[in-house]
């Protein structure tokens, strides 16, 4: 690669523990619960992701020190064929962390919660939201924290509510409510679809700088400039409930003995245990394939 370009044509995972790779090589990469902050009133956003980055092997050295010094190295073509892709870093005055915007996203899920769902329940919900909002009359994220906070609201909703339903009702007797559900159900499908691909886009978002703590060694990093970690990233959604700190091993992201571009160790003891992990394992590679591209990390150039 030219000494000029900034960025590596390879995606890079570093480990701290060797062991792990041996884990990834047989199963896949596991797609970790994460908790980050974003730069509006110290929200936390919540994902499961696995964490690559293409920054070139010759300036990596403060990315292993945080991370480690074993890694796998796959090319950035099997990367964006399976959905990963770099993240967008924002600080507090970024588009798309507005009070406006945040506050309509929030609104959105709890609406979405409130109806369970169900689309006729949400449409309505939605449209009450949108009136209220129109008038001025909402500040925060969540209905119930509004009425908390103006118990008044909560008359002015039910009123709301039923002029929605004598809409529909007086419709009704005229054969047309069909008519107006039909057109509404499918201007909320097509909210449903904008608010989910605005939800898919956000979890590729990450905050410029935070306290951050290093992987490798524990030891946290004050105001840490995220952005130069060029981070990468695999994202795959399910139940936010969801307990466990992994996802199941149906959402690993695999790849083949061709997708690897290098296995990077500390030293000859795990170059010479990798070997022998790989000559006597079922892993998703070829082991015959896959060995001659084990090295030591300081030996390793692109």
């Amino acid at each position: 690669m030219p000494n000029h370009e900034l960025s590596s044509e390879n995606l890079y995972h570093f480990k701290q523990d060797y062991k792990i790779i041996e884990s990834i090589l047989k199963n896949g990469f596991r797609h970790t619960k994460w908790n980050e902050s974003i730069p509006y009133e110290n929200l936390i956003q919540q994902n499961f992701i696995v964490c690559f980055c293409d920054i070139r092997i010759e300036d990596s050295r403060s990315h292993r020190a945080c991370y480690g010094n074993n890694a796998i190295v796959l090319t950035k073509e099997w990367g964006i064929n399976n959905g990963v892709s770099p993240v967008r870093y924002v600080h507090e005055n970024s588009p798309g962390i507005s009070q406006d915007y945040i506050q309509s996203k929030n609104r959105y899920r709890d609406i979405r919660q409130r109806s369970n769902g169900r689309g006729d329940d949400v449409l309505k919900e939605y449209v009450i939201f949108s009136v209220l909002k129109d008038s001025d009359k909402l500040k925060s994220d969540t209905f119930q924290t509004e009425i908390n906070e103006n118990p008044a609201l909560l008359r002015e909703m039910s009123e709301l509510e039923t002029e929605y339903r004598d809409i529909y009702h007086i419709l009704t007797r005229y054969k047309k409510g069909n008519v107006l559900a039909k057109f509404l159900r499918s201007l909320i499908n097509r909210i449903f679809e904008l608010h989910n691909e605005l939800e898919r886009r956000d979890s590729y978002m990450r905050i410029y700088k935070d306290d951050f703590t290093q992987p490798a060694n524990n030891h946290t990093i004050h105001d840490k400039i995220l952005y130069e970690e060029k981070e990468w990233r695999s994202i795959k959604y399910r139940d936010i409930s969801e307990k466990s700190d992994f996802l199941p091993v149906s959402y690993n992201l695999t790849f083949n003995e061709d997708d690897i571009v290098a296995i990077l160790v500390e030293d000859k003891e795990k170059k010479d245990s990798l070997i022998q992990f790989l000559s006597t394992n079922s892993t998703l590679v070829n082991a015959t394939k896959t060995i001659p591209k084990i090295e030591i990390i300081t030996n390793f150039k692109e």
